[in-house]
């Protein structure tokens, strides 16, 4: 009887060691790619990275890190309205995510604040940036995706100040690399 109750003592004594801290809920959009922006005509390219993140915790429980980070960098042509070039340059880079969420299983929408340098200048112009990933490609489909399952995204620039003379939207496929969105529980 008295090595069952130690047996008990040390068992009750020991159950908050092998307590498991709280998890939380990951949800990630990352990746890199060339881009088809099929919005415009005629259709044009870009390259784009991007890593952007959202824990989830319960009430009470201290993220590990920051809970929404991310930056997005994309550097494409624009045709410009009624001037010469008929095209410039432009990169996007939104800085920090400020507002994230996942509607569907594989779908993201986050946005931040963002800086267009449009042509050759080095001064650019602050907006907000909001993007829609939606990731249809299989990572483990060796043969590449079939015509229908390409990640798509949408992005659309939204200047701090008065509208300017280039098209700041932009609609397309990623046609070479992979936008990777989930959600998962973890620590």
């Amino acid at each position: 009887m008295s090595r069952f109750a130690i047996t008990l003592v040390l068992l009750l004594w020991s159950l908050p060691l092998f307590a498991q801290e709280p998890m939380c809920f990951f949800q990630k959009c990352y990746g890199s790619g060339l881009v088809l922006i099929t919005s415009t005509t005629p259709s044009t390219g870009g390259m784009l990275e991007m890593a952007v993140r959202n824990i989830l915790c319960p009430e009470g429980v201290t993220p590990p890190d920051d809970p929404l980070a991310g930056k997005l960098v994309f550097r494409t042509v624009t045709p410009t309205i009624g001037s010469w070039p008929p095209i410039v340059p432009v990169t996007v880079v939104m800085h920090d995510a400020e507002r994230y969420a996942m509607e569907k299983p594989f779908a993201a929408t986050f946005s931040g604040p963002a800086t267009a340098y449009i042509g050759f200048s080095r001064r650019g112009i602050k907006g907000t940036l909001e993007v829609t990933v939606t990731d249809w490609r299989d990572p483990t489909d060796a043969l590449g995706p079939s015509i229908m399952l390409f990640d798509t995204i949408k992005m659309t620039f939204i200047p701090e100040t008065s509208p300017l003379p280039y098209q700041l939207e932009w609609q397309g496929i990623v046609w070479r690399g992979d936008l990777i969105v989930f959600e998962r529980w973890g620590r």
